[in-house]
């Protein structure tokens, strides 16, 4: 699978490492958090998110081997961490959240390609939001979203005011997955801080 993705998405040593660095240390906070379980799923998620802010930042897309999995591994880890709710209503807790983060970004995607006659949101970015909604839930999920919204804007800001010569417009490409993904993995974090 690595050696897969390493060749099509152009994933270099170091960010491979960097992201198995990131899943260490972001897996150990969880297990201090939440167990050795949650650590353990927590130290997937981070690794798969760093890597999708890497790639997305380069090529504009989210690999769904890294996106996908993500899905049915956020259901078990709020499972793990329902802090005392059944499972069943812990499982279905998130499964609606993702639904409901997927469902959103798919309508305001299908909004802008409709009235701009250009994608706004790739599937990846939808894929992605799923993804969010069953790591954080229905309670963190606006806040999750609205994260990510504020990093990018700050970003674009950030570029406009360095570079001079490119002014960002409506049709400047943002790698919106690479502010998604580590929103996900903080509000998972700050989840299981408040729990």
């Amino acid at each position: 699978m690595w050696a897969n993705l390493s060749k099509h998405y152009e994933i270099t040593r170091w960010e491979i490492t960097a992201s198995f660095a990131m899943s260490a240390m972001i897996g150990t906070v969880a297990a201090q958090l939440g167990g050795a379980v949650i650590g353990a799923l927590t130290a997937l998620l981070a690794c798969a998110m760093t890597l999708i802010t890497f790639v997305d930042h380069r090529l504009l897309t989210i690999p769904d081997a890294l996106s996908l999995p993500s899905i049915p591994v956020g259901v078990l880890a709020s499972v793990f961490a329902s802090g005392g709710q059944d499972w069943i209503t812990a499982a279905q807790s998130s499964v609606i959240a993702a639904i409901l983060g997927a469902s959103i970004l798919f309508m305001v995607r299908s909004i802008y390609l409709r009235y701009r006659g250009i994608e706004g949101l790739g599937l990846g970015d939808v894929k992605l939001a799923g993804a969010a909604g069953t790591w954080v839930g229905l309670d963190w999920l606006a806040a999750t979203c609205l994260l990510a919204t504020c990093a990018a804007l700050l970003a674009v800001l950030t570029q406009s005011l360095m570079t001079k010569s490119a002014k960002p417009t409506l049709q400047t490409a943002i790698p919106f997955g690479s502010f998604i993904a580590p929103s996900i993995v903080i509000m998972w974090l700050w989840r299981l801080a408040t729990v």
